[in-house]
C-alpha cells in the first residue's frame, strides 16, 4: 500500500500544476484502502506559503543542521523521564529545537482540532528537492511517561520539492489527528519530535514548526486541486 503511494508522491509531476484529478483521486482511493480512520494519524495537506518568516514567528520544535559537507540531516527533541531538560541527538541545533507542552501550545491557539505542523526545506537555490524519511512525533505526560497513543509515526520516504524560501515562510502543512487522544486535556503533557533522516540536503536548516490552523489572508496553497485528507495518510506505526 505505502509502496503504491509513495511512487505515487515521487514522481513530481503528481504535485504539478498540470497534474490530473484523475491521477490525485487515484492517490486518494490508494490512500483510503487500509486506512484506520480512529487511530491517531498525520495527514499530508500540501505546499504553503505563510506571511512573515523568520524563526521568531514560528513555533520551532526541531532544527536539523548537516555538518559539513554531509548531505544528510538526522536528530531529534524530546524530555524522557527522568530528565527535566530537552535532549537533542544528531543535528539538532540546541538554540532552535525544544519541546513544547500543551499548555504552551494552546496559548499559541493551537489545539486538538487545529494541530499542524509544517516541514521547511531550507536548501540555496531554487528548485531544490529532498527526500524525508521517516520522522516520529513523541508524546509524553509531565513525568516524562509515553502516552499509549506515543509515537505518531511518519514511515518514508517522500521527495518533496523546496518551497519558497526563508525560515519560516513556506513549507509542507501536515495535520496531527489525534482521533479523541487526550493530550490537550493535561498542560504540563509535551510533544517532542524525531527525524530519522533528510536525504539530499545541501547546508540547511531544515525546520520543522507547530502552527494553528493558518488564516485565509495568511496562507496560499499550492494551486494543485490538493486536499486535505485525500493524498497522504500517515499512519502511527502499531507495536
Amino acid at each position: 500500500m505505502l509502496t503504491t503511494l509513495m511512487s505515487t508522491v515521487r514522481d513530481r509531476t503528481a504535485w504539478g500544476l498540470g497534474a490530473s484529478w484523475s491521477a490525485l483521486l487515484a492517490l486518494a482511493l490508494t490512500t483510503a484502502v487500509g486506512f484506520d480512520c480512529q487511530a491517531a494519524s498525520v495527514t499530508l495537506v500540501g505546499p504553503l506559503a505563510l506571511q512573515g518568516a523568520g524563526f521568531g514567528n514560528v513555533d520551532a520544535v526541531l532544527t536539523l543542521k548537516p555538518q559539513g559537507n554531509a548531505d544528510t540531516a538526522t536528530g531529534s527533541v524530546d524530555r524522557p523521564a527522568p530528565e527535566v531538560n530537552d535532549v537533542l541527538t544528531g543535528d539538532a541545533e540546541e538554540d532552535k529545537s525544544r519541546t513544547f507542552s500543551a499548555g504552551e501550545l494552546a496559548v499559541a491557539g493551537i489545539g486538538a482540532d487545529n494541530f499542524y505542523m509544517v516541514f521547511n526545506i531550507n536548501e540555496p537555490g531554487a528548485g531544490t528537492t529532498v527526500e524525508l524519511d521517516d520522522f516520529s512525533l513523541i508524546f509524553r505526560d509531565g513525568s516524562g511517561n509515553v502516552l499509549p497513543f506515543s509515537p505518531i509515526m511518519f514511515d518514508g520516504p517522500m521527495e518533496l520539492d523546496q518551497v519558497g524560501g526563508g525560515t519560516g515562510g513556506a513549507g509542507w502543512l501536515f495535520k496531527i489527528n489525534l482521533m479523541g487522544e487526550s493530550f490537550f486535556d493535561n498542560a504540563s503533557n509535551r510533544v517532542g519530535l524525531s527525524v530519522s533522516a533528510i536525504n539530499m540536503v545541501a547546508g540547511g536548516p531544515e525546520v520543522f514548526f507547530f502552527t494553528p490552523v493558518p488564516e485565509p489572508s495568511s496562507i496560499v496553497l499550492a494551486a494543485t486541486g490538493l486536499a486535505a485528507g485525500l493524498l497522504w495518510v500517515l499512519r502511527r506505526r502499531r507495536g
